[in-house]
């Protein structure tokens, strides 16, 4: 079943009609899951897997000195 904006309007009337444009705009970019867009930016120079592996050395040694850190991602980041 298919409402109008208008029609959520009348049902809303404290919501801008402009707002509810703009919501079934963004909501149908997204698709059915509702996924969140990406983003624009430098992507992450560490992805998950690395991430992790440093946090399981760092639990397992919290002494643990930056050049070995650097050492276990291949020196990505430096």
């Amino acid at each position: 079943m298919y409402i109008s904006y208008a029609e959520i309007q009348k049902r809303y009337p404290y919501i801008p009609i402009r707002t509810i444009k703009t919501t079934i705009t963004q909501a149908a970019k997204q698709g059915p899951t509702q996924a969140a867009l990406p983003r624009s930016g430098t992507p992450k120079k560490l992805d998950k897997t690395d991430r992790l592996k440093i946090l399981t050395v760092i639990l397992e040694n919290l002494q643990v000195k930056y050049n070995a850190l650097l050492a276990i991602v291949d020196f990505k980041y430096s």
